[in-house]
């Protein structure tokens, strides 16, 4: 009995447990229900016609405005029969396809291109293959409806007469056929028909009739393709005789033509845009693009011109920012809120680019910075230059104008605190300066919010100091005009001290190797070795070859005048002398031949090889001098051997070690390969 009375017990405690949970779930629903119902928010009226608004142009965008805004079906407009439609759903309901179709159906059915549409010939026959795939699309059965018949029909069909067409069009005009398999591909196929057909010449009332039809499936198929990262230009060259179908050809071919310089055919770019549904989904974002830059050349040119006012002061700058702001509003009604973007701003004599703002008002905001900054940057009195800045700035200040000082103060804190931190001889790059930056990147931007200008020209720095070390290595050589003619040593000496230079230090190893190159070049001109020009050298590399040919200068004379030549003129009229003078049967030293010889490379290759004749003969003639005068002594030897780096002596002769040490360390050169 009493185990009895235990398993009642515990059965009834189990009982207990179980209901209150289920009716506490069931309470607390209720109650969640009752204080959501309470927590609803009920669109107001202005809502409601915003959420219609955006529901239109999303739905049937595409359909001409006369339609959207004064065609009535039953007295009602489309745009107020939408609005109703949206106030009577039920909650968490929402307008489907199948209400979209319909409702184009509805206000599209008597549409004066389509009911309009009569053929003049009221005799003409019509085909029975086309009336057959015709039937198929609106069979009683609704499984057995297809389009593939007349897929297949239209891609070998013969040329309609115009009761075949209209009647093509009355039935294709059906918005119900867009939910049949395979809709797009019957499109393409009768677009292809047509244009193969000739049919915008031969009807063009009845293309026009059509052309909505083709301007949304169109449309369709480049969203889908362009989703698979499909270019633009891709598009059009493949279906550019269906797109002159419902735009102008011409300016299809120029947009192709363009080859992406979009900015080069924007008239055209304007005038697709404005052409349909298809036009704006093709040209959207590059019309974005150029609204962007409109506006930022607006805010340049509002921002020059306020800071051509000298004292610029506080109120200078609330003058400016006020009108910067019609701008910033018409800017943000054209692009609804898409407003985020990477810009190009000019600052220090460079353009920074990829610099991302959230907003016009940002980017008005760092153009005001960068304008005020290039004023006060390096000036006495004005902001702190940074090191790096130092070795990037391109020439003097931009702006020349005089800023009202408590505008400086913020950005001045904010330098200060960047010198301290970035101004340590540990610090080998400028990662390592970004890297501590971007740590202290909040307590500088509470000094100065407009800071991320400098930290993007700092992300940038390391590639233009890599242009400024080319610059610098050029000025080290001989100017390309006859007035900048230096000397190899003195060139040498100049190539040494920028190597030793802070920027060059700080610089990445790409910058320091092609420095170390040119300096290779000049000591092994200087030891008689002519560089090498191949096909895969760089561009610089060939814009130092044509500073050190400015090394070579030759006197000739012209109407009885000194006209001296300099680089490969000189090199090649040299070159010429010479050889008249061999040819003439007088001797040619070797030490005239030497002269030439570090600029062999801007001889041909087979001046190259005569010169190299010469200059054999030329150590023949001057050996058997040597012996026939008897100065065959070991100690005072002076024979000579051609090799491919230069003339040394032989060895064993009393100069000829030490000659023959400084050409083993020079790499030869495979000149006369």
């Amino acid at each position: 009995m009493a185990k009895k009375g235990n398993g009642e017990n515990a059965a009834q405690k189990k009982a207990v447990k179980k209901v209150p949970l289920k009716a506490t779930a069931v309470a607390n629903k209720e109650s969640l229900d009752n204080d959501s119902a309470k927590k609803i928010r009920r669109l107001r009226r202005r809502d409601s016609d915003e959420k219609a608004d955006r529901a239109i142009e999303k739905n049937v965008k595409y359909l001409p405005k006369a339609i959207v805004e004064r065609k009535e079906s039953n007295g009602i407009l489309l745009r107020q029969r939408v609005k109703q439609d949206m106030k009577a759903l039920v909650d968490g309901k929402r307008l489907g396809p199948t209400y979209w179709s319909n409702l184009i159906a509805e206000y599209m059915d008597d549409a004066p291109e389509v009911s309009g549409l009569a053929p003049v010939n009221k005799s003409e026959a019509v085909s029975n293959d086309l009336l057959n795939a015709l039937a198929r699309l609106h069979d009683d059965n609704p499984a057995a409806r297809s389009n593939a018949m007349l897929v297949r029909f239209l891609r070998t069909a013969p040329a309609f007469n115009q009761t075949e067409w209209i009647g093509m069009v009355k039935v294709m005009s059906d918005p119900k056929l867009e939910r049949l398999r395979n809709h797009d591909e019957l499109m393409l196929e009768w677009m292809k028909f047509a244009s193969r057909t000739e049919a915008k010449n031969l009807f063009p009332a009845e293309i026009r009739a059509c052309s909505l039809l083709f301007d949304r499936a169109l449309a369709h198929h480049w969203t889908s393709l362009k989703k698979s990262n499909v270019k633009l230009s891709t598009f059009l060259e493949l279906h550019v005789d269906q797109l002159a179908l419902i735009m102008d050809r011409t300016d299809v071919l120029a947009v192709i033509a363009s080859k992406d310089s979009m900015s080069l055919v924007r008239k055209q770019l304007a005038r697709l845009y404005d052409n349909g549904e298809c036009g704006r989904a093709m040209m959207a974002e590059h019309m974005k693009q150029f609204s962007a830059l409109d506006f930022s050349e607006a805010i340049v040119g509002i921002v020059k011109k306020a800071f051509m006012k000298t004292p610029f002061t506080m109120k200078n700058l609330a003058e400016c920012k006020s009108e910067c702001d019609t701008m910033v509003q018409d800017f943000a009604s054209i692009n609804k809120g898409r407003s985020k973007r990477c810009i190009v701003i000019d600052f220090f004599g460079h353009a920074v680019r990829d610099l991302k703002v959230e907003s016009p008002e940002e980017e008005v905001d760092l153009r005001i910075a960068a304008a005020l900054k290039d004023c006060c940057i390096g000036l006495v009195g004005g902001l702190e230059l940074l090191s790096y800045e130092r070795w990037l700035r391109a020439g003097p200040n931009a702006v020349k104008c005089e800023v009202e000082r408590c505008l400086m103060e913020g950005a001045a804190a904010a330098r200060r605190l960047v010198a301290e931190l970035i101004d340590d001889a540990r610090i080998s790059s400028f990662s390592e300066m970004a890297q501590i930056i971007v740590a202290k990147a909040n307590s500088i931007a509470c000094l100065d919010p407009t800071f991320r200008l400098e930290l993007a020209f700092l992300s940038q720095a390391e590639s233009l100091v890599g242009a400024a070390i080319r610059t610098a290595t050029l000025a080290c050589l001989p100017d390309l005009s006859a007035k900048g003619a230096i000397a190899m040593d003195l060139a040498a000496i100049k190539l040494a001290e920028l190597a030793k230079s802070e920027m060059v230090k700080r610089s990445n190893s790409a910058s320091k190797g092609g420095l170390e190159s040119v300096q290779m070049v000049v000591a092994n001109m200087q030891r008689g070795i002519s560089p090498e020009l191949q096909a895969g050298h760089s561009d610089h590399f060939v814009k130092v070859l044509d500073h050190c040919s400015m090394f070579f200068s030759h006197q000739t004379s012209k109407d009885g005048e000194a006209a001296p030549l300099f680089g490969k003129p000189a090199v090649i009229a040299y070159f010429q002398t010479l050889t008249d003078k061999h040819s003439a049967g007088a001797e040619v030293s070797v030490k005239e031949i030497e002269t030439l010889r570090p600029f062999w490379w801007l001889l041909a290759q087979g001046d190259i090889q005569q010169i190299q004749a010469i200059l054999t003969q030329s150590i023949k003639t001057a050996t058997d001098k040597g012996r026939s005068s008897g100065a065959c002594s070991h100690s005072s030897s002076s024979q000579l051997v051609l090799k491919n780096d230069g003339l040394v002596k032989k060895k064993g002769s009393a100069t000829g070690g030490a000659d023959a040490d400084s050409a083993k360390k020079a790499s030869p050169l495979k000149l006369f390969q």
